[in-house]
């Protein structure tokens, strides 16, 4: 049975916009952050970390070229700004990437509470790809789990660069965004043997368009890795969280098998 944290597809998105201080007042910016002498930089890491960990409910790592690509931030400018945050004590480095830590996330918070963004942190419309299937072969194992992460974390796929990493008590996801970052990817492994695999975007065709290149890429890494093929078993297109009614492609299903 697949685990509720994979059901809602605006979960699997990366589409998050970065804040735009320019809509925010600097003066009430400074009197919210007074004591920790933040930059605005350093406000749209915060606030784009701790909105995705809330979108996706898991402790999210994001990687450094991942935030680069993200938040369109410059690289020499990001790296300035990663550094105070983790001097700060509120980002530190995992195996995946940079996530919030208990003072970093507290901060953000205070963030969120003043200047509520959740209505627009995605774009109006997102749409999503959606394939459902299992890991053939004995359930996996923690060390599976951990073989496949350690694989496929950094690991590009065609015009897709590796941006996160998710962990949920049963389940993890792996994700990344497009060069032109139109397009994200996702990939569940968990509960057991269930896997989804989704692509979205703001804009339809291309939501659709990538799904079995990356299918054919993740199916080839897995089967190297664990010795066990994927099989395919649904395939649903949503517009935010409503699934469209159209004509399944069974090329797209057959295509990985």
């Amino acid at each position: 049975m697949k685990d509720n944290l994979v059901i809602d597809p605006l979960k699997y998105s990366q589409l998050i916009k970065p804040l735009d201080t320019r809509n925010l007042s600097s003066q009430d910016i400074q009197k919210l952050y007074i004591d920790e002498s933040l930059t605005d930089l350093e406000y749209v890491i915060l606030d784009y970390i701790g909105n995705t960990a809330d979108l996706k409910l898991g402790e999210v790592e994001i990687s450094f070229q991942g935030l680069k690509r993200l938040t369109n931030i410059h690289q020499a400018k990001l790296t300035k700004a990663i550094n105070r945050l983790v001097e700060k004590d509120m980002l530190k480095k995992g195996d995946a990437g940079y996530k919030l830590t208990d003072i970093g996330y507290v901060v953000f918070q205070r963030l969120l509470r003043n200047y509520n963004r959740q209505e627009s942190i995605l774009p109006k419309n997102v749409y999503s790809s959606v394939v459902e299937g299992e890991v053939q072969g004995p359930p996996l194992s923690e060390n599976d789990y951990q073989l496949i992460a350690k694989k496929l974390v950094g690991k590009w796929f065609g015009q897709f660069r590796f941006t996160s990493k998710t962990q949920y008590e049963n389940s993890f996801e792996l994700g990344w965004v497009s060069v032109n970052g139109g397009i994200s990817a996702t990939l569940i492994i968990g509960p057991e043997n269930d896997f989804t695999l989704t692509t979205s975007a703001s804009i339809y065709d291309e939501a659709t368009s990538e799904l079995q290149l990356l299918m054919n890429h993740l199916s080839n890494s897995i089967e190297e890795i664990i010795d066990a093929p994927l099989i395919y078993e649904s395939y649903n297109v949503y517009e935010n969280r409503k699934e469209l009614k159209i004509e399944l492609d069974n090329a797209i299903l057959a295509y990985a098998r």
